[in-house]
């Protein structure tokens, strides 16, 4: 048994496309074969992945992975793809809340972007993580400064900070700083701590209703700001995380899913940037160093103005 969903196409005869879904595991999916016609992008199947492939576009799933990759960038899955039969499947979710923002820039809600909020992680009493030599709350203050004036001098955007210095701002209020002074889109930057071996750069978008964050928890179907803009949220994040892993050739962790309070309190669209481990000897070492801190500034920057050029463009797949 199955149902189909229905679109309104977005190419220019503009007729109803329907696109099959069956019921797995409790959830719905959609197969992958109208997914690609939808798209104008061709399927190649094969027993353990399968991809969807056109000019400038290329998605690999793993077969009862979570996770996948678009156009060499890692991407999350909310539940992990499968073949039925023949027939490679993807949740419903992942294809609305993933696939289509990322594919289609004409599916993302249409905004202006003159004013950027950036939120340096952590601050006075809170340190955050500790490397052998730095704090995360000085090297976040550091890259968001010179990303601010990239971003001023570059690109013309204007630009708030949410702390300029080393002061305290409670989570809800970092949002709400960019309620306040009009910001359109909301970066939060960070710096990540594990054990020494462990190095890359990821960048979270807000986890879509129902579904659970990339590192497990709780599913919650409970409203939230970010709510609105989730779709613009997973583009932004995919962006950035392209521009900075092409960049620095930092490790790619990839673009995943959380509701951290500053995302998930945003009512505009918003991701959190780990820029880095500072539990890694190496990646401190480059975190300290001014020249990296621009260049991830510079390759944050460039995310960003990718992210309003798909606002934009409107354009379809190829």
């Amino acid at each position: 048994m199955f149902s189909a969903l229905c679109f309104v196409a977005f190419m220019p005869e503009a007729q109803a496309f329907k696109i099959r879904s069956a019921v797995a595991f409790g959830e719905k999916y959609v197969y992958l074969a109208d997914v690609a016609k939808y798209y104008g992008v061709s399927l190649q199947a094969g027993r353990t992945q399968c991809s969807l492939t056109g000019r400038n576009t290329r998605i690999t799933f793993v077969y009862n992975k979570r996770c996948g990759w678009y156009n060499g960038v890692k991407i999350p899955f909310s539940r992990p793809p499968y073949l039925k039969g023949g027939d490679p499947m993807v949740s419903e979710t992942d294809f609305l809340s993933v696939l289509d923002p990322m594919i289609r820039p004409s599916s993302l809600r249409k905004h202006r972007l003159v004013t950027v909020v950036l939120d340096p992680g952590h601050g006075a009493h809170d340190e955050g993580a500790r490397g052998r030599r730095s704090r995360e709350k000085d090297l976040a203050l550091k890259i968001c400064l010179k990303l601010r004036d990239v971003l001023r001098n570059s690109y013309g955007y204007q630009v708030v900070l949410t702390r300029g210095n080393d002061v305290f701002v409670p989570l809800e209020g970092r949002p709400a700083v960019a309620a306040r002074k009009g910001g359109d889109i909301f970066i939060s930057l960070h710096c990540n701590s594990a054990k020494p071996s462990i190095t890359g750069v990821e960048t979270f978008a807000y986890t879509p209703r129902g579904e659970a964050a990339t590192g497990g928890g709780r599913e919650s179907n409970s409203w939230q700001p970010a709510d609105l803009n989730q779709k613009n949220s997973v583009k932004l994040a995919y962006e950035i995380q392209k521009s900075v892993v092409s960049t620095t050739k930092a490790v790619d962790r990839g673009v995943k899913h959380a509701r951290f309070a500053v995302l998930r309190l945003s009512a505009r669209p918003a991701v959190l940037v780990e820029a880095g481990f500072i539990s890694s000897p190496t990646e401190e070492r480059k975190l300290m160093d001014e020249r990296y801190q621009l260049l991830l500034a510079r390759s944050i920057a460039r995310g960003i103005y990718s992210y309003h050029h798909a606002l934009a463009s409107g354009s379809r797949p190829r």
